[in-house]
C-alpha cells in the first residue's frame, strides 16, 4: 500500500508539471497570437485610414477618388477608316472647386479645379481603312502618364 501511495504521488506530480508545462507553452502561443493580432490590426487601421484619405465624400455622401491616371476608353476617327477602340490612360477624379457670393459686391467668387494631364506621352495604333488607297492608316494619340489638379478654363 506505501508503494502505491508513493506512486500515486509520483503520478500526480508528474501530471502537474506536465499540466504547468503546458500552460506555459499555451501562454507562450497565446502571447505571440496577440503580437500577431495587434499588427494586423495595426495593418488594417493603417490600411482603412489611407484609403479613408483617398475616398472623398461630396455633400449627397457619394464618394469620388482624388485627381490620378486611369485607364478609359477612347474611340477614334478617321475619315475613310472608321472608328477605332483604343484602351489609354487618361485623368479621373475629385479637385475641390467651390463657389459663393461675395457680400460686398454681391458677386459670384468662384475657385474651379478640373482634373487634367500633367505628363504625357505619344501612342499610336494602326487603323484598317477599306476606303483608301492604303489599307491601313497609322493614328497617333496621346496617353497621360500623370495627372493634376489645375485651375479651369475662363
Amino acid at each position: 500500500p506505501f508503494s502505491h501511495t508513493s506512486r500515486f504521488h509520483d503520478d500526480g506530480f508528474t501530471s502537474v508539471q506536465k499540466f504547468l508545462k503546458q500552460g506555459k507553452q499555451l501562454h507562450k502561443t497565446m502571447t505571440k497570437m496577440n503580437s500577431i493580432l495587434q499588427l494586423v490590426c495595426l495593418v488594417t487601421l493603417i490600411s482603412f485610414c489611407h484609403s479613408a484619405s483617398l475616398v472623398r465624400r461630396s455633400v449627397d455622401g457619394s464618394a469620388s477618388t482624388p485627381c490620378a491616371v486611369k485607364k478609359m476608353r477612347m474611340k477614334i476617327y478617321e475619315p475613310g477608316c472608321g472608328v477605332v477602340t483604343v484602351i489609354t490612360k487618361g485623368c479621373h477624379g475629385y479637385c475641390t472647386s467651390s463657389s459663393m457670393y461675395t457680400n460686398d459686391k454681391d458677386a459670384l467668387a468662384i475657385d474651379c479645379k478640373f482634373c487634367k494631364p500633367k505628363k504625357t506621352i505619344r501612342k499610336m495604333t494602326v487603323m484598317k481603312c477599306p476606303m483608301l488607297s492604303k489599307k491601313t492608316k497609322v493614328i497617333a494619340y496621346r496617353e497621360a502618364v500623370s495627372c493634376q489638379c489645375d485651375g479651369c478654363p475662363s
